[in-house]
């Protein structure tokens, strides 16, 4: 199959599966949570070179330590109303911060490094997924994408070594 093909399939797959995930649960800010993974691992690099397992655990970090954040900070605060130079817009950095930070000491631990996670961080940690269902919706993207990540993996040319 010719390169660019696969990776045509390949990013509309991931991509079809992220929408359909942000559409069946109405949290339409997973298309901003996930988008630039989608972005990274069909376009941006080669299948093979970012492993699943990396893509689960640098995700799943950053929305426990997105919602830690949210949860200590910004609970009750709505991001997009804070005026200027405020007490809750402070909080609102703080929290942004805090998640960050927390998902590159954890990263840095597991060595997991995709960049794109940090996204996932920020959108948590400003409250735009507030509840639980919400989260558990974004959960479930992760786990889909992960899962189509590993199958593209294994049944792939990529995993024979030719390039795409």
């Amino acid at each position: 199959m010719v390169p660019e093909a696969r990776k045509f399939i390949y990013g509309g797959t991931l991509t079809v599966a992220v929408l359909a995930t942000a559409l069946l649960s109405d949290y339409f800010a997973i298309l901003l949570a996930l988008g630039p993974t989608v972005y990274l691992l069909s376009l941006g690099s080669r299948p093979d070179e970012i492993s699943a397992k990396d893509v689960l655990i640098s995700h799943l970090t950053a929305i426990i330590a997105g919602w830690i954040a949210y949860l200590l900070l910004v609970q009750g605060i709505e991001p997009m109303t804070v005026a200027p130079q405020s007490i809750e817009s402070f909080r609102v950095i703080a929290s942004m911060t805090l998640a960050t930070g927390l998902t590159a000491i954890v990263l840095v631990r597991f060595t997991a490094q995709i960049i794109t996670a940090y996204v996932t961080a920020t959108i948590v940690a400003l409250g735009i997924l507030p509840s639980l269902p919400a989260i558990g919706a974004l959960v479930v993207g992760v786990a889909l994408l992960t899962g189509l990540h590993a199958i593209f993996q294994d049944v792939g040319e990529w995993s024979s070594g030719v390039p795409p």
